[in-house]
């Protein structure tokens, strides 16, 4: 069962990791789906990736992570502060660690951001969704 899930997650994984890590400097890299296809709109809207370490994203499922030095609430409020700044409202999420943000303009229209901590370094992982 292990191996077949092994096989399944590297055949999904490969097309991005064969198509191109694209080094931004400073650990970040934007893997993509399709070579050359850095969405622009994310850099604007989003998260400023140049404030985070270990920056990863596939665009085309909307998924982004990245860590920071700072704690998970502190990362969480800085994420939200950056969103809010760029015209994001948070909207109610039951679940410590967690935000839900919503944007009545641009490209993108929904976010999910979830933070959590290991031994000093916050992971935060983020799905984004493009307005239908």
């Amino acid at each position: 069962m292990r191996a077949a899930l092994l096989v399944v997650l590297l055949v999904l994984a490969a097309p991005w990791v064969v198509e191109g890590a694209l080094n931004l400097g400073r650990d970040a890299y934007v893997f993509r789906a399709l070579a050359g296809s850095q969405d622009a709109a994310l850099s604007s809207e989003f998260v400023n990736f140049d404030s985070y370490d270990a920056v990863r994203v596939q665009e085309e499922l909307g998924v982004c992570s990245f860590e920071s030095g700072l704690s998970a609430s502190e990362t969480m409020t800085r994420i939200c502060a950056d969103l809010e700044e760029k015209g994001w409202t948070r909207v109610s999420s039951d679940q410590a660690g967690n935000a839900c943000l919503a944007k009545d303009e641009g490209v993108y229209g929904w976010a999910y951001v979830s933070c959590g901590s290991i031994d000093g370094t916050t992971v935060a992982v983020c799905n984004i969704a493009k307005r239908n």
